[in-house]
């Protein structure tokens, strides 16, 4: 009896605590009343009725943040025939496997990962695409939607085996083929990390890794690249940053395009690939523009590379507080077209270790062009290089204008001479190793030794006596001075003061002009007069 009582109490106080009764024990009877719960308190004083609808509030928060997590894992690329086993490649056959024995072909992917980023732009735009890790097989370009701009890769590996001159990664933007086409497409606030894109095994260099053209306000991180042509591609990527990635075995590991403007390049690692950073190269457009802000920096590693860095049209770029190590070369300018101009280059504050039998610092294919840059602050140690400065062309004429090297340490094994032409010494208040020029000796006899001399800052003098051959009518003095010797402005004119007969004689004024076409010239009134001309004490800088 007892046992049936006590039975009855738990299921009146169960069907009072779900129903909104409580319950009152009146002499030998048991009274259910009804609770008004919006008058009701609870312990902590509040009215029931708000307890209740807080106690709503958060379970419905609980069930939409379950609803979320189970949407993120359990849509995955799985659920599209995807399986993500390429695991081994046979170099015999050329084909990738599951299993060390080459028994089982991988899957191909690229189709079950298409449908998988399709599915979510239409059912989950804008949520944060996650994939499982996993080695997947790739055999075309995978286009990442706007509505799946923000992808966690989680390490994976796309084993890409696309055609030649194609992209494993792309944003879907268009380069046109010649400039009214123009570029087209692309989005902002990309942000695709964490993944490991091995192109062809064999090492053709055939296909590509990343094409972020056009992506602003965007980010890659942690992105790596094997065995591409390209490994990240770039244009009209403004405002982005490319950290901690990685480029190795590639023909480029990273080209910034033409348009490149107020990105970042940061905690990089490019290693043995022919050109490391190329920047302001040209697209297939034609296009004019120059790169403008872009910043490589923050202990950026480009080593063991034929070229680290590869300048074409830059506005403004700075490389700083970067390691560049056994490079073939560490700075090539290479033959630019009638568009391209290094307005302001700087390289600053970077290790730059030269290994054995490499070729120099800096390479200049061509300076018909402009080319204005800064190297300062920088560290120099290794071995010496094999030329200090090497030029291919010497019979293209041209100039560089506001060269500044200063401020750069040189280890004991490295001076600054094994680096740098010695006339470079910009910094030093006159260096004590005069530039021997090439006199026109077929019209002017040398009547005192004639020589330049570095005054520092960018400023030359000239030094030494000259006269006219009998005969000669021609103005030109001096020809093919090195290029760093000349003004970027337009030509410089100095007022050279003659007297004929001695102190008492005839007073006459020649004009030495420098030209930026390397050549030195000297007009005079009289091309009969063979008195010797008096050229010290002409100065010029080549800073504008």
């Amino acid at each position: 009896m007892r046992r049936r009582s006590f039975l009855r109490d738990i299921f009146l106080f169960i069907f009072a605590f779900i129903f909104g009764y409580i319950v009152k024990k009146d002499a030998d009877n048991i009274v259910l009343k009804q609770v008004d719960s919006a008058i009701g308190n609870g312990r902590d004083g509040k009215p029931i009725i708000d307890e209740i609808n807080t106690l709503k509030e958060q379970m419905a928060e609980k069930v939409n943040k379950s609803e979320i997590e189970d949407k993120l894992t359990k849509i995955t690329p799985f659920r599209f025939g995807v399986v993500g086993n390429a695991n081994y490649f046979n170099k015999l056959d050329k084909k990738w496997y599951t299993d060390t024995t080459y028994t089982k072909l991988a899957n191909d992917d690229t189709r079950g990962i298409k449908d998988f980023l399709n599915y979510l732009k239409i059912n989950a735009p804008y949520d944060q695409v996650i994939f499982p890790r996993k080695n997947y097989l790739i055999t075309s370009s995978i286009i990442i939607p706007q509505e799946c701009r923000n992808i966690d890769f989680q390490y994976s590996t796309f084993q890409y085996i696309g055609t030649n001159d194609t992209y494993c990664l792309t944003s879907g933007a268009i380069t046109g083929n010649n400039a009214e086409e123009g570029l087209s497409g692309g989005y902002i606030y990309a942000d695709w990390k964490n993944l490991f894109i091995q192109c062809d095994p064999l090492g053709s260099r055939k296909c590509n890794g990343v094409d972020f053209t056009r992506l602003r306000n965007s980010s890659l991180t942690n992105i790596t690249v094997n065995d591409a042509n390209i490994a990240i591609k770039m244009n009209e990527t403004w405002a982005s940053s490319l950290n901690k990635c990685k480029a190795f075995y590639c023909n480029i590991g990273i080209s910034t395009g033409r348009s490149c403007n107020g990105t970042n390049i940061s905690k990089a690692n490019i290693e043995a690939c022919k050109i490391g950073i190329q920047i302001g190269n040209p697209g297939n457009i034609g296009d004019t523009w120059g790169t403008n802000g872009l910043t490589i920096d923050n202990a950026t590693l480009v080593q063991t590379c034929d070229t680290a860095i590869e300048l074409h049209y830059i506005k403004q770029a700075s490389v700083v507080n970067s390691y560049f190590e056994a490079n073939n070369r560490v700075i090539d300018i290479p033959l630019m077209t009638s568009n391209d101009t290094i307005h302001n280059f700087t390289f600053d504050s970077n290790m730059i270790d030269t290994a054995a039998k490499k070729e120099c610092f800096l390479r200049l294919r061509d300076n018909y062009r402009k080319v204005s840059m800064s190297i300062t602050r920088n560290t120099f140690t290794g071995v010496k290089p094999i030329n200090t400065f090497f030029h291919s062309d010497t019979g293209v004429v041209g100039m560089i204008g506001k060269m500044e090297v200063s401020g750069n340490w040189f280890s004991d094994r490295v001076s600054f001479v094994d680096i740098f032409p010695s006339t470079w010494k910009m910094n030093a208040v006159k260096t004590d190793i005069l530039y021997t020029p090439t006199i026109n000796t077929n019209d002017w006899d040398i009547y005192q030794s004639v020589k330049i001399t570095c005054m520092g800052n960018s400023t030359f003098e000239l030094m030494g006596v000259i006269k006219r051959k009998s005969g000669s009518t021609t103005d030109l003095l001096i020809k093919s001075m090195p290029y760093y010797f000349t003004s970027e402005t337009l030509n410089y004119n100095y007022l050279i003061s003659q007297t004929d007969g001695g102190s008492s004689g005839t007073k006459k004024t020649s004009r030495l002009e420098v030209q930026n076409l390397q050549n030195i010239r000297i007009y005079t009134d009289d091309t009969t007069d063979l008195n010797p001309i008096n050229l010290n004490g002409v100065r010029w800088c080549t800073r504008g």
